[in-house]
């Protein structure tokens, strides 16, 4: 039987349904104990193979709790560096806080926020409000990738610091040009919400 340490790096399953496939391998193990105690047709030697198979579902459930605690590990880890992440970024693109620098940073991340999104159909304090979230949302994914950029063939503990800056400082040597393809591209969406504001 694989390990819980294998499952890890070869499943892609999140620790919730590892959770569930283990109960299922330990309700089905107990199904198949009750079976054999009731069952007057099996042989002794029959009986022996069912209970092989019980202990082997119980030993799958072990590893898949195993397996459930430590992808939920590595969703901590990775929330905590995702966060640290996107400060960086924040403090890194402080100096690039013009509403076009703004816009241009969103309609690179996340460019169907402000899809069909104006003054006229939204109002001037919702528009806002739409940007703001959309600017956040756009921070916070671009830090999740860096976490993750980060993470990539670790060992499941925290990125240390140095890791975190030299990801934070590759992102950034691509991030102006990014904003300017996506000026050039969403041009006339960006002008549009600006020309509302």
């Amino acid at each position: 039987m694989k390990s819980a340490k294998d499952l890890v790096s070869s499943s892609l399953y999140g620790p919730d349904a590892h959770k569930r496939m283990g109960a299922n391998f330990k309700r089905l193990a107990g199904g198949i104990r009750n079976v054999i105690k009731s069952g007057e047709e099996f042989s002794t030697d029959d009986a022996k193979i069912l209970a092989k198979a019980a202990d082997l579902l119980e030993q799958a459930s072990g590893v898949r709790a195993s397996v459930a605690k430590i992808r939920s590990q590595e969703i901590k880890i990775r929330d905590t560096a995702a966060k640290q992440c996107e400060r960086m970024l924040r403090d890194a693109l402080a100096s690039r806080s013009s509403p076009r620098d703004q816009l241009s940073l969103i309609f690179w991340q996340v460019p169907f926020m402000m899809e069909g999104k104006s003054v006229e159909s939204r109002g001037a304090e919702q528009l806002r409000r739409d940007i703001q979230y959309a600017l956040d949302l756009s921070f916070t994914h671009l830090g999740d990738e860096c976490a993750r950029e980060a993470m990539r063939g670790g060992d499941g503990r925290p990125p240390a610091d140095s890791a975190l800056k030299e990801v934070i400082n590759r992102a950034m040597e691509k991030v102006p040009q990014k904003m300017a393809e996506a000026y050039t591209r969403h041009q006339a969406a960006i002008q549009a919400v600006l020309a509302t504001l």
